[in-house]
């Protein structure tokens, strides 16, 4: 089996587990809750799957936590807590495979928040 076969599969497992839903494009899969803005990225090539956070619409969503009275802070670093778990779920799942895990989350996660602040400010 392929590399990006077996990762879809390990994805699909914790797909079903999570609610989550799996698209694919090309050597990347995203792993995504309808009812959130982030998406974990996974793009394999030859011998090294790197994770990353993605999002869109991330002013919406934050303009619809303000207005249902959520706190905007703790909602976000929920819905990207639970990325980061799916995340390490497949990445344990994947450490049989002998491949390089690049973990790109930190990064994006950090960009969000500063975009959160700014926008809350």
């Amino acid at each position: 089996m392929s590399l990006i076969n077996k990762v879809i599969q390990i994805a699909e497992e914790i797909a079903k587990i999570t609610g989550y839903t799996i698209d694919r494009k090309d050597n990347v899969i995203f792993l995504s809750c309808p009812d959130s803005p982030f998406k974990l990225q996974i793009k394999v090539n030859v011998n090294v799957i790197e994770f990353s956070l993605v999002y869109e619409g991330l002013e919406d969503y934050v303009d619809e936590l303000i207005d249902s009275g959520e706190d905007v802070r703790e909602a976000i670093e929920y819905e990207i807590s639970d990325v980061k778990n799916i995340a390490r779920r497949i990445k344990s799942k994947l450490k049989e495979l002998n491949v390089n895990v690049i973990d790109r989350i930190k990064e994006a996660e950090l960009d969000v928040y500063d975009i959160v602040e700014e926008y809350l400010s």
